[in-house]
């Protein structure tokens, strides 16, 4: 067989690679923390990386993968500002990332998750199930010692279309049907019993959003609850087998742990990332405060 046809044939049946799954457990992280293309991110400040992290973490600062943007906090870097800072730990395409953090419950590392599944690198990235509240607890080893990252390759990000959406998308879908609008902020915010100000201008929630409080996603061990309490969780919400969902909060944050639980479910979702912040300040578009439907 010419070269060429057999080479054609071989790409044409070799077995796809299968992407990551959202989360990994401690017993995973730990049988592949010497694998060459590992990088793991420990999202916290300097005092929670100094103080003991997993071996070879290398630390990506909470605050340092998002920009202000139009008056509203918390929004997507750029492209370029993301690809340098993660080229300095040492991330490329080759990479798999695995990203955990000390913070109870794990939104800040959702966050981090969903801005790299934003950016084309989901497929590879996947979030330590407990964080470093399970690794400790399991008497695994930490260390204190900051490494220095070996040269990387290149790394190219791609924006994935449809994983962070804005307001009219939201509004499309409370008209269409087509996707549950899920508030992830606490229960008190959803009635508007509680108001968060500056990061909102009128109490309540979007008009007709389900409450999937993000702290509720998580176990008290800081692990993501059975895929039955999370598939009875999201369908006490009103999301059906399927359905895909749009989440949001006060700026992002705490979405981006209802996002991920919801792709851990095989859900398609999506981020409102201007989120409450952004809805409220829109005068023209409908918000709801009160009991009602969860």
């Amino acid at each position: 067989m010419h070269a060429l046809v057999l080479g054609l044939v071989l790409l044409a049946t070799a077995p796809k690679q299968q992407p990551a799954p959202v989360f990994v457990s401690t017993e995973w992280l730990a049988d592949h923390l010497n694998d060459p293309t590992l990088v793991v991110m420990h999202v916290g400040n300097e005092s929670t990386y100094s103080s003991g992290h997993i071996p070879g973490a290398r630390l990506a600062p909470a605050d340092a993968w998002s920009v202000e943007r139009d008056g509203l906090i918390m929004q997507m870097p750029d492209a370029a500002v993301l690809e340098e800072a993660l080229e300095a730990l040492g991330i490329s395409d080759a990479s798999r990332i695995v990203i955990y953090t000390n913070a109870h419950p794990p939104a800040t590392a959702a966050r981090l998750y969903v801005t790299l599944d934003h950016y084309g690198l989901g497929a590879r990235t996947s979030l330590l199930d407990g964080g470093l509240r399970a690794w400790t607890a399991e008497k695994r080893a930490t260390e204190t010692t900051t490494p220095t990252p070996a040269a990387s390759g290149q790394l190219t990000l791609r924006v994935q279309p449809g994983i962070v959406v804005d307001h009219a998308y939201v509004a499309a879908r409370r008209r269409d049907g087509a996707a549950t609008v899920i508030d992830a902020r606490a229960i008190e915010f959803w009635t508007g019993e509680r108001f968060n100000r500056p990061m909102a201008t009128r109490p309540g929630r979007v008009a007709g959003a389900a409450s999937v409080p993000f702290s509720a996603v998580v176990a008290e061990s800081g692990r993501i609850l059975d895929r039955a309490a999370l598939e009875a969780l999201f369908a006490q919400a009103g999301v059906a087998p399927g359905k895909p969902v749009v989440t949001y909060c006060h700026i992002g944050q705490q979405a981006s742990l209802a996002y991920v639980a919801a792709r851990h479910l095989g859900l398609q979702a999506h981020l409102y990332d201007g989120s409450y912040q952004d809805w409220s300040r829109r005068t023209e578009l409908p918000v709801d405060s009160g009991g009602g439907n969860r």
